[in-house]
């Protein structure tokens, strides 16, 4: 990158330092970036449908995929927008310890609302954990639970990895932490962006959990057919 395009970016991003520097700010890029995220896993959980064909409908999606002249930098891309909310949500969560470090006088955790509130950066950490997970097994492990992974096609990987007890329980309870995360998230989301209103403040909430559970329990349909034997 050239001296005059770092001159330009720095000049493009000083407006928004001070708006990212804020509460406020930094809440509206977590939204847009968990917003992004589930866009992400809509086209992921899209693409994963073409297991149920059978390994050679889901390794000719994935050779097709991966033929993709520009998928390195979406994938850079896609990395970017993932570390941006974990570092704005670690900050969030951070200011928000640190300026109430004795807790709520009266009922913090009472009600679902702030059970989920508070749960946000625990069932991030497991999402994290089993993304670690999830890119181990199927991508860049040479080995998997005895068996020989090197040069296996995707499917063959998918396979090992949630014919094994471990395998699926992480799984599982990875789509358990991502459902939790995406209830209150994707409200909160909302709220964050100003687009919340008492007159659809329902619909949001009924939306975002119907997204959020559809999505977790459509992944964790997967791991469960392949431990009944019928993938």
């Amino acid at each position: 990158m050239s001296f005059r395009s770092l001159m330009s970016l720095k000049s493009f991003m000083s407006p928004l330092t001070p708006f990212i520097a804020t509460s406020v700010g930094r809440k509206a890029v977590m939204s847009v970036t968990g917003l992004g995220a589930i866009g992400f896993l809509c086209v992921h959980l899209l693409g994963n449908t073409f297991i149920f064909g059978g390994p050679d409908s889901f390794n000719a999606y994935a050779h097709a995929l991966h033929s993709i002249p520009v998928l390195p930098l979406l994938q850079i891309a896609l990395g970017g927008m993932f570390f941006v909310h974990v570092l704005f949500g670690a900050t969030v969560t951070w200011c928000n310890w640190t300026a109430r470090p004795t807790g709520y006088q009266v009922g913090r955790w009472r009600g679902v609302r702030s059970l989920l509130a508070s749960s946000m950066i625990f069932t991030g950490i497991f999402i994290l954990a089993f993304i670690a997970f999830h890119l181990w097994t199927v991508r860049y492990a040479p080995s998997y639970a005895g068996h020989d992974l090197a040069g296996q096609e995707i499917f063959r990987r998918v396979q090992v990895a949630l014919t094994s007890r471990i395998g699926v329980s992480v799984y599982l309870i990875g789509v358990l932490a991502l459902a939790f995360h995406l209830t209150y998230g994707l409200a909160n989301a909302f709220q964050s962006l100003g687009l919340r209103h008492p007159s659809h403040d329902g619909w949001i909430a009924l939306g975002g959990f119907l997204l959020a559970w559809g999505l977790a329990l459509s992944f964790a349909t997967i791991p469960i057919l392949f431990l009944l034997g019928r993938l």
